[in-house]
């Protein structure tokens, strides 16, 4: 903590020498050591700290976003511009700690030579013929659920819209996240939140986004889980269903955007395509609040 705050070597071996902490070596030598043990994890399919499988530890659900960090540099450019993922973890919250293996001193060396800017991405290139939509599967399709449950939960949410036709004057039945909050005694599992190795290119690339999609396939094939769901903003997410259309045998997976909620004002005729474009993205606010109450 203190060698992160203030990075002094004088400092540390100070407060070392006064029996606080340890050495200014010692603290090098476990950095370089969890980094040599990322970079050999990188290699390979990189599986965050306390995942071993579904069975033990129930599903994950993934986000891919930008990362920018704007450092001031003499000419403005080469600042930091990644992409970031970050795992959902729901069921068990605690994992045994993992041990790491102390590296020899003449392996130090070999670290400087590791090029952190070389990163091997997976290339896209654009079909010369635009590809066929693919079929939208309902969620039922995608993930085992129970049959009770989910007749259960259709029957409260029947009973939460009849109850919200009332004018807002005389309306006393909270929002749908509020109701169900009220009405169940089941606690939610607490979410873990891991996260995988930036992928250090532009994340508005297509050549990015595909990279970050393939690893997370990797990742749930290697988990034993069949399906991962993947949400990221609309910049991101209209590229990666570009990605989706024109090569849907290298990703088994299913990315949802916006819930479909853009189909829904579309279909019903109550709102034209680029009005629902619009109001999507926070342009049209008054609308927005509108259809929201109208979905509801």
């Amino acid at each position: 903590m203190i060698h992160h705050e203030f990075g002094s070597k004088a400092l540390v071996n100070e407060l070392n020498a006064l029996g606080h902490c340890v050495s200014y070596n010692e603290v090098r030598q476990f950095l370089t050591t969890v980094s040599a043990d990322e970079i050999t994890r990188n290699k390979e399919i990189y599986i965050p700290t306390g995942l071993s499988g579904i069975l033990d530890h129930g599903m994950i659900d993934a986000a891919i976003d930008n990362f920018d960090q704007n450092e001031e540099t003499l000419d403005g450019k080469h600042t930091t511009h990644s992409m970031a993922t970050v795992i959902y973890r729901r069921g068990q919250t605690t994992t045994e700690p993992q041990r790491l293996a102390r590296i020899p001193q003449k392996t130090l060396s070999a670290l400087n030579n590791y090029d952190v800017d070389g990163e091997e991405l997976h290339r896209y290139s654009k079909p010369t013929v635009r590809p066929e939509l693919q079929a939208i599967h309902e969620p039922s399709q995608l993930l085992n659920a129970n049959s009770d449950i989910s007749t259960a939960a259709g029957k409260r949410d029947t009973l939460w819209k009849l109850a919200r036709i009332i004018k807002d004057r005389e309306q006393h039945v909270p929002s749908w996240s509020a109701f169900n909050a009220f009405i169940t005694n089941k606690s939610s599992p607490v979410v873990a939140v891991q996260y995988m190795p930036f992928i250090r290119a532009a994340p508005t690339y297509y050549s990015t986004i595909y990279t970050a999609l393939i690893r997370l396939t990797q990742l749930s094939a290697k988990l034993g889980q069949k399906h991962i769901l993947v949400t990221a903003d609309l910049a991101i997410y209209c590229k990666a269903q570009e990605i989706m259309w024109s090569k849907p045998s290298s990703l088994h997976g299913k990315l949802y955007g916006d819930g479909r909620l853009l189909s829904i004002l579309i279909e019903s005729d109550v709102y034209g395509d680029n009005t629902a474009r619009q109001m999507l993205q926070g342009k049209q606010l008054s609308r927005g609040v509108q259809s929201l109450k109208i979905i509801q």
